[in-house]
């Protein structure tokens, strides 16, 4: 230590300078960008750490700064580029327990230096260099001790103004962890987990799954079962072919199976639906209306009988079957005892559970994974559980913080408080219905209530409403980050908002025109996207009014992923880029080649094809809509196509801005023989309203005359039907308690020209919207059986004879 003797003057009397890697604590790097060296060192003074920056002027070194530590010793003290290359930072580890530093990062500014390192970064050991692909910066490897043998290692780049995961590292990072756990390898099932997680990150998925394997013997690893499942589904998921949801077009309906990264079926299309695969392996698939569970391997797990999809959180799934909601777990066993009124998804090991009581009142609490009531239901509000705590209304003005086993923690006497306790501070009102502001648990106001909407904190920021259409961003102290002056802000994640502005401000209903701004309120792009989704991997999904594609973080297309006409929503699945554009589903590959596409198109016998034809003169404007192929005669073909586009509404539409939005889809309801009934389906949505209105209109097409009947062709003349089936569903309508919801006195019969559809065993009757019931009950629908109306039935004619 003879040479850096000179340090003494500059240190306080008793002051000792610190080692690290059993070297001094000394470096020096040109910090502040002026090619001239600085001097830094660390020393520990009455046992704190600190930091001494010297700086050459005029040949005398002079101190430019003096950083009291976060610790006792230094565990870590490295002079590298972090946030470009040819910028130095000061990355210090300030050691402050035996096994734990906390994290900083200094650069230089013009008012000194700034620890831009994010709060409370803590690690157990730490690894700074520039991996590949080199770029001249260097990455973080922070691990984080779980026992005296395991740890959680991630590796971080700067990107964006902050640290996050460099994936693209981990081929080359991860080898080192893997080769420190087999160097130390105990038969310890969390030692075997973090040793997969490293395996996998490595590149060695084999090796994972052997050691999760070993891991799922040993006694200990009851208590990471979940953890461990959930690792080793996602790596099979990972090695699986058939797991992007794919649909095919058949004479019975639309049928949905599974493809692979090459757009192939491996398992076939035989649903109704189908959803993507979980993490535990499984997938929800519908069939005659009910849901069950599919492996990989397309073979049930659990058969279909919930009227709910099954998705699993923390290895349990609410669902609804029969009368109520029940708890099932991987294996499709049902958990609780009884049936509830409503279960939500599981957090921290609690879901929500409701009930009705004896005055017809909701009450809430919570059940455990075992679907025991852990904590009783006695609330009358209940949110999730959120680490280990919840917010729970036990009466009117009264609210509670409580523990996972319901101990209350603090209780407050407030006429309203937020549901999730982010970043540390809960929204509140003094009354229900506002203002709001801030507290934090204890109950302490934080920011005092002022707000029309307070939204919860989340790394950091909130997003409040000053007025009805007037949002701004606001820190923890209260501060605006972003002025309260736009019509919409959506946090991004990343650090990233998208806010908004009114398309037209005196009709704010008709949609919003996007930015992307920093957390500091700075526009990073102009008001040019209609929708924005949220950060994922550096990447978030935006449509600009014409196409859909990825920002990066930047605000700006990121470079290398397709750009989509039609508006939507990106995300990338695996190997693929799931595309959901225009009402329909497609999945491209990374260099945007369209490798599967959703489609109608549906072949009826060896003759006939009834064709997908898209209609789109405006953006809020889109119909899908049939033309038929194959008939001997083209006159009635033509005739037919043409009636089929005026009835599924395709007609001329100006391209200014619409007030109302409208969708059309078709798909064939019945074919036999030569008789197809096609199902055209419609929805119109008034910006503003409170809902849109559906309507459906079905087409009995005869493929060989091109006739489209009437109800009134399916009956003998002068047989009176409209008499007798408006008998017949007037009697279902006092005795079926099914129809209990149809309003009094509303249903006068059946019209001579009433909608209708068939099929091989029955006749259809349906009537419209609030035409005799609520909106809520849809179309009700009358099933009549052919065989109570024989006598009634034309079966000489052209319709009966068309499908038989």
């Amino acid at each position: 230590m003879g040479e850096w003797t000179m340090l003494q003057a500059f240190l306080p009397p008793g002051a000792v300078l610190l080692s690290f890697n059993g070297y001094p604590a000394v470096w020096e790097r040109d910090l502040n960008g002026d090619g001239v060296q600085e001097i830094i060192c660390g020393y520990q003074y009455n046992r704190k750490a600190y930091v001494l920056i010297l700086a050459l002027y005029e040949g005398q070194f002079r101190k430019v700064a003096e950083i009291e530590g976060k610790g006792y010793d230094l565990s870590f003290l490295q002079a590298v580029p972090v946030t470009r290359e040819g910028q130095t930072e000061l990355v210090v580890g300030w050691q402050a327990e035996a096994a734990w530093s906390m994290l900083s990062i200094y650069r230089w500014t013009s008012a000194g230096f700034q620890d831009i390192a994010p709060p409370d970064t803590w690690f157990s050991k730490l690894e700074v260099e520039d991996l590949p692909p080199y770029d001249g910066r260097a990455e973080l490897a922070l691990w984080s001790r779980r026992t005296a043998e395991a740890y959680e290692v991630e590796v971080y780049r700067w990107e964006a103004g902050h640290l996050q995961p460099a994936a693209d590292t981990y081929p080359a990072y991860f080898p080192r962890v893997v080769a420190f756990y087999q160097a130390n390898r105990r038969d310890d099932a969390l030692h075997l987990y973090h040793l997969a997680e490293a395996q996998e990150k490595a590149g060695d998925v084999e090796g994972a799954l052997r050691s999760l394997d070993d891991a799922l013997t040993l006694p200990g690893a009851v208590d990471l079962q979940t953890e461990l499942m959930r690792l080793r589904s996602t790596l099979l998921m990972g090695r699986a072919r058939y797991v992007y949801p794919a649909s095919l077009a058949t004479e019975k309906g639309l049928k949905w199976g599974y493809i692979d990264e090459k757009g192939r079926f491996g398992i076939m299309p035989e649903y109704d639906y189908a959803l993507p695969f979980q993490q535990n392996g499984m997938a929800a698939v519908q069939t005659a209306g009910k849901y069950g569970l599919i492996t990989m391997s397309g073979k049930y797990a659990v058969p279909p009988r919930y009227d709910s999809v099954p998705v699993f959180r923390d290895g349990r799934a609410s669902v609804v079957e029969g009368v109520g909601f029940q708890v099932i777990d991987e294996r499709g066993r049902t958990l609780t005892n009884k049936a509830y009124s409503y279960i939500g998804s599981y957090q921290d090991g609690r879901a929500v559970a409701a009930e009705i009581d004896s005055q017809g009142n909701s009450v809430y609490g919570y059940l455990d994974r075992q679907g025991r009531e852990a904590i009783p239901l006695q609330y009358k509000r209940a949110d999730d559980f959120y680490k280990g705590k919840a917010v729970v209304q036990l009466q009117d003005n009264s609210f509670a913080l409580i523990d996972q086993n319901g101990r209350v923690l603090q209780s407050y006497k407030y006429g309203f408080v937020g549901g999730r306790l982010g970043d540390g501070l809960l929204p509140f009102a003094e009354k229900d219905g506002g203002p709001y502001g801030y507290m934090d648990e204890s109950g302490k106001v934080a920011i005092p209530p002022q707000y029309a909407m307070a939204g919860p904190f989340s790394e950091g920021y909130a997003v409040v409403n000053t007025s009805p259409d007037t949002y701004g961003l606001i820190d923890r102290n209260g501060r605006f980050v972003i002025q309260p002056q736009y019509a919409s802000i959506r946090l991004l994640g990343q650090q990233r908002a998208a806010v908004g502005k009114a398309l037209k401000e005196q009709q704010p209903y008709l949609g919003k025109q996007y930015a992307i701004a920093d957390i500091t309120g700075t526009l990073l792009t102009d008001f040019v996207y209609r929708d924005v989704e949220p950060y994922e991997n550096g990447l978030a999904s935006a449509f600009d009014g014409q196409n859909s594609f990825f920002l990066d973080t930047s605000g700006k297309a990121a470079a290398g992923y397709p750009v989509i006409e039609g508006r939507g929503t990106l995300q990338v699945e695996g190997d693929l880029i799931r595309a959901d554009i225009d009402q329909k589903l497609a999945y491209y590959q990374r260099n945007g080649q369209l490798l599967w596409l959703q489609s109608m198109t549906t072949g009826l016998g060896d003759r006939y094809v009834v064709r997908e034809q898209k209609y789109k003169p405006n953006p809020d404007y889109l119909v899908y809509y049939p033309i038929i192929e194959g008939m001997r005669d083209e006159a009635a073909q033509q005739k037919v196509n043409e009636k089929l586009r005026q009835l599924s509404q395709v007609k001329p539409i100006p391209k200014m801005q619409l007030d109302y939005t409208y969708s059309g889809s078709f798909s064939v309801s019945f074919f036999q023989k030569d008789l197809a009934v096609l199902k055209l389906a419609g929805y119109t949505y008034y910006f503003g309203a409170a809902h849109g209105m559906p309507t459906i209109i079905y087409a009995p097409v005869n493929l060989v005359t091109g006739e489209i009947y009437q109800l009134q062709d399916l009956f003998r003349p002068g047989s009176g039907y409209v008499k007798v089936l408006s008998d017949s569903i007037a009697k279902k309508i006092q005795t079926d308690p099914q129809y209990e919801y149809v309003f009094p006195d509303s249903y006068k019969g059946i019209a001579a020209n009433q909608p209708f559809y068939l099929d091989n065993e029955a006749l259809y009757v349906y009537f419209t919207p609030y035409e005799i019931a609520p909106y809520a009950a849809g179309f009700p629908t009358f099933i009549i059986p052919y065989t109570s109306i024989q006598p009634l039935l034309n079966t000489e004619g052209s319709f009966w004879r068309a499908f038989h």
